[in-house]
């Protein structure tokens, strides 16, 4: 039998010849790919979209970075990413006085408020009364149904007209600190609190409590007996 010898030899390969039914699934891996070899003319054209931005021919034209501060957030099936600002969750209202009166109000807390501080600077009344939270809806202020109680040192006292934020106190101190009420149950609008309070003296007030409304909350009052005389409040909610 003749054998038949075949020799081979170096030829340069058309560009004709390569087809894509010529290269293997997975012949073409990163390794094979230079460095920088992919670049934005060689993407399929598209829509417009944020991420990448196309010209008037529908080629890949830029890739959008956004701005300081943007993230990227999804928009649901079939629509493209987009970068958008992070708004602020935390609202922080307009700080009132607490130098005159017995009563201070916050309304229009918006639907969907999940938790919020109350923030005391420096309050003090003319007495000795206890100083109170209560919480409302579109019904008004509620001033039962409330589980509250302050302790202080070896002492404790409790109510079921409002959170006790401050008890045993006297009207040289001046109260510092926050009250913290965050959602609980949203099906019964039930809230509960807790705070500490200090008049920069040796004992600080400990306050823990809750209470279910008829509706959303929407407004909440700081209030005494008293006639407040220093200081300040203020809240921040959050959804």
């Amino acid at each position: 039998m003749a054998l038949t010898k075949v020799t081979s030899g170096v030829r340069t390969i058309a560009s004709s010849e390569v087809v894509t039914a010529s290269i293997a699934d997975d012949a073409v891996t990163a390794a094979k790919i230079a460095d920088d070899a992919i670049t934005l003319a060689k993407m399929a054209p598209g829509t417009d979209g944020n991420l990448i931005t196309y010209d008037a021919s529908g080629n890949p034209a830029a890739v959008a970075t956004g701005s300081s501060g943007q993230i990227l957030t999804s928009q649901g099936a079939g629509a493209a990413p987009v970068f958008a600002s992070v708004a602020a969750n935390i609202t922080l209202a307009t700080r009132q006085a607490t130098t005159s009166g017995s009563a201070i109000d916050f309304t229009g807390i918006p639907a969907g408020t999940k938790r919020i501080n109350l923030l005391f600077a420096g309050v003090s009344t003319n007495g000795t009364a206890n100083l109170l939270v209560t919480i409302g809806d579109a019904g008004g202020l509620e001033t039962s149904g409330y589980l509250s109680s302050v302790s202080y040192g070896t002492s404790e006292a409790n109510t079921t007209a409002a959170f006790l934020a401050i008890a045993g106190g006297s009207a040289a101190a001046a109260w510092s600190g926050a009250m913290t009420l965050q959602l609980g149950n949203a099906a019964t609008f039930s809230w509960v609190s807790s705070s500490i309070l200090t008049d920069g003296g040796s004992v600080a007030r400990l306050q823990a409590g809750s209470k279910s409304l008829s509706a959303e909350l929407d407004r909440l009052q700081i209030k005494t007996t008293d006639t407040f005389d220093v200081g300040s409040v203020n809240i921040s909610y959050e959804g």
